[in-house]
This record gives structure tokens, sequence and C-alpha cells, in this order.
């Protein structure tokens, strides 16, 4: 999926405000204030992401983040393969 077509799908979501790709590498809570935001969500795919993404994350107090789990039963291969294999059928 594309980042538009990422941001589109969370968008649609009842429970999301707003859907932003753009901001600071590294937030805090006081640009979350600044932004009127109250929580902060972000996923992640491997450990070493994960730190990355704790460093980069660091100034935000703890009850406003939210970690979105990553699936592996959904990625954007197996949806490629899933639309090849259909296509091949018809």
């Amino acid at each position: 999926m594309t980042q538009q077509e990422r941001m589109a799908v969370l968008g649609a979501c009842r429970f999301v405000d707003e859907v932003r790709s753009d901001g600071p590498r590294e937030v805090s809570d006081a640009f979350l204030d600044d932004q009127g935001f109250d929580l902060f969500a972000y996923g992640y795919s491997d450990e070493r992401e994960r730190n990355t993404k704790a460093y980069e994350y660091r100034n935000i107090s703890s009850e406003r983040i939210r970690i979105i789990p990553y699936s592996s039963e959904i990625s954007t291969t197996q949806l490629i393969q899933r639309v090849k294999t259909l296509l091949s059928t018809e």
C-alpha cells in the first residue's frame, strides 16, 4: 500500500480524528500539545525499528503513546500475490 492508501485506511477508522504524514522526526509532548493531539500512535515491524522509534518518541509521555500491532498475516507482498492469483484464474 502506498503512504496515501495507508493514511486513507487509518482515516476511515471511526476513532481517528486526523492522520498526518508530515511532522518533526522527533516528536514531543510539547509538539502534541501545540497541535492539539491527545495521543500519538505508531507501529513497527521488528526490534530495530521499535528501538529507532522509541528513541525518536522518547519525549512523549508513555500514557500518550499507542502502539499499533504489526500483523504478519497481512502484508503488501501477500496482497500482491493474492491479486496475481486471482488474475491468473480469470
